[in-house]
């Protein structure tokens, strides 16, 4: 494993000199090149998760508020949960939604929506593998699990 590690540090030391221009060797002698790479394996010790919220009404501040309250209760349950997890919202959206069966119409005439779908993503990232269930157990009564 020493040797390992010694020819770890002489290739780290070396590398440098590998972006330089080209040298002219020494024709005479021996010359070594020891190409090395090394490879560690360790449990998992993080994990991200990745919930969400996601409301639609023909109003769209209606929909736009209830998302925002269930993203409120969703990250203080979280962080009620796991103190040590590090949250982050993210993908904050806003869409019309268009009716499925759609009627010929004028031309020049614009389609009307009957609807907004608003929606937000929350990550949290942690390290307590061990809660982890029971955080997202918890976090589920208000916010999906994505992905």
């Amino acid at each position: 494993m020493k040797k390992i590690a010694a020819l770890i540090a002489v290739a780290a030391l070396a590398s440098p000199s590998w972006a330089q221009a080209p040298q002219s060797f020494q024709t005479s002698g021996t010359l070594v090149v020891v190409p090395a790479s090394g490879e560690v394996r360790l449990a998992n010790d993080e994990a991200v998760l990745t919930l969400m919220v996601e409301e639609q009404d023909k109003d769209k501040s209606a929909a736009a508020s209830r998302v925002n309250q269930k993203m409120k209760q969703g990250v203080d349950i979280v962080k009620r949960q796991d103190p040590s997890a590090v949250l982050q919202t993210r993908g904050y959206y806003t869409y019309p939604v268009y009716p499925e069966n759609q009627s010929p119409r004028a031309a020049g005439a614009r389609l009307q929506p009957v609807g907004w779908r608003v929606g937000q993503y929350l990550d949290a990232t942690t390290t307590s593998l061990a809660t982890l269930p029971a955080t997202v157990a918890a976090a589920q009564k208000v916010l999906a699990v994505n992905g």
